[in-house]
């Protein structure tokens, strides 16, 4: 019975802190295709400003960062916390929530992604792990 319980607790202890190493990480998120309901965002506007997504995940959640050159050629980022996170049991994609401002970002297993900003934007490109 003590081995059992000494297995079940080193079994946990890894699972747990195993998991939270594992759950730690950032991705950045390049937006390679953009558009909204009036165009479609040219290949020279998204080379230009190089819009993206910092998604950055760990024990206490997760943040999304909006980045990209402004028109002064000055790279700036937004940041939000996260404030719903969901994970598709089969799939493994990921859906990351932010209420107030009204937009979510998706990245499926392949680390594709899709930004919703939820006003009529939406952005498609890949992640890379930092």
């Amino acid at each position: 019975m003590f081995i059992l319980k000494n297995c079940t607790l080193s079994f946990l202890l890894i699972a747990c802190f195993g998991a939270a190493s594992v759950n730690a990480e950032e991705l950045w998120c390049k937006v390679t295709r953009k558009l909204d309901s009036e165009r479609e965002y040219s290949r020279e506007n998204l080379d230009k400003y190089q819009p993206g997504v910092f998604v950055r995940t760990g024990t206490s959640g997760a943040t999304l960062s909006r980045c990209s050159y402004g028109s002064s050629g000055k790279w700036s980022c937004d940041k939000y916390t996260v404030d719903k996170i969901e994970i598709d049991n089969y799939t493994g994609h990921r859906k990351f929530y932010y209420y107030r401002g009204q937009f979510d970002v998706q990245v499926f297993n392949n680390n594709m992604f899709i930004e919703n900003n939820g006003r009529g934007t939406i952005s498609f490109g890949k992640c890379w792990v930092q």
